[in-house]
């Protein structure tokens, strides 16, 4: 057996792959520049807007105030960390490999641990934001009692140290049949918990909707009833993108190992960099979606831009002026 057939038996990276590519093709250099065009782009953006949220949560009384906001805060320090240390690593590496792409690939291996760890961590705090909204909407008087900011930071360090462990045993001791089982067994156990979360909230949600359309209320239950759609309609749209920008890694994966005839092996390589990145992607646009959809993040990011220079009525009259899209003026005067 020689070096290179070596290298193919011991790497997981090539037994993916099916194959050393000794010598890159032209979809493979046009995968690798994309993908460094794309990530040089975003990654700053990554970085600054989830420390924005990050510092808004942390010094505005009003969006701590409501705990999914504490808990998508808790979520945005993954995506910092994905924007300030995995997509720089990630370009540099992909720079590497366009420059010499017969340079072992096997010390990436350690990087897609990194992301590997990242998505479990992420996933786990989707679990998280899923059972805040589960026990708000669901069971309300639990959620007073048990959803304090203490239980939600010591439920996201769990969620680091977790995926941490996990990746860095595998990592070390290299049972990668093992790492795949136990893996996959904890990212599917946590979809379907939150899943489960999200199809109960669904349908609790409806019938409060219902009881409001039928019945005379008050307006703090009603302003309360429309925060706690809005805040589950984010955290909807979050586990949405998340889990789209995983499923062509799935798709990816499945396809090498069950069916590795259908791509040939510069197809599978140019593959390969294409879904780490979008698997990066996803941690730009979660702060847009709070952006966009949450009008408190916007106010606390103007105010955040201007140094606090603005109060807060400036900073408010700034939001609608310039940033809110035409004919949302009634659901802000319903929902704040």
């Amino acid at each position: 057996m020689n070096s290179t057939e070596l290298m193919q038996h011991e790497c997981p990276i090539y037994v993916i792959l099916g194959g050393r590519l000794e010598q890159s093709s032209l979809f493979v250099r046009v995968c690798l520049i994309l993908n460094i065009i794309i990530n040089i782009f975003t990654f700053p953006f990554t970085a600054v807007l989830n420390a924005l949220v990050i510092i808004a949560v942390k010094t505005k009384r009003r969006l701590r105030a409501h705990k999914s906001n504490i808990a998508i805060a808790l979520l945005a320090t993954t995506d910092f960390v994905a924007g300030s240390f995995a997509q720089p690593t990630f370009i540099t590496w992909l720079i590497l490999i366009f420059v010499n792409y017969n340079s072992d690939l096997c010390p990436f291996l350690a990087f897609r641990f990194l992301i590997n760890m990242l998505f479990g961590v992420s996933i786990l705090h989707l679990l998280m934001i899923s059972g805040e909204r589960f026990l708000a909407i669901k069971h309300p008087f639990a959620h007073i009692s048990l959803v304090k900011e203490s239980n939600l930071v010591i439920a996201s360090a769990l969620a680091w140290l977790l995926p941490s462990v996990v990746n860095v045993y595998f990592f070390l001791t290299g049972n990668m049949i093992a790492f795949v089982l136990v893996d996959n067994s904890v990212i599917l156990t946590s979809v379907a918990c939150i899943g489960y979360c999200h199809f109960k909230v669904y349908f609790e949600t409806r019938r409060h909707k219902r009881q409001i359309a039928d019945q005379q209320v008050t307006q703090e239950t009603r302003k309360k009833f429309l925060k706690d759609q809005r805040a589950f309609k984010v955290t909807s749209l979050i586990i949405a993108m998340i889990l789209l920008y995983s499923l062509p890694t799935t798709l990816v994966r499945l396809v090498t190992t069950m069916f590795p005839s259908l791509l040939s092996l510069e197809q599978k390589h140019g593959l390969f960099f294409s879904v780490t990145a979008m698997s990066l992607l996803n941690s730009f646009i979660n702060p847009i979606i709070y952006t966009v959809r949450l009008r408190e993040f916007r106010v606390a990011f103007i105010d955040k831009i201007t140094c606090g220079t603005a109060t807060l009525g400036e900073a408010e009259e700034n939001e609608m002026r310039n940033i809110r899209p035409p004919g949302a003026g009634l659901r802000v005067q319903e929902g704040n």
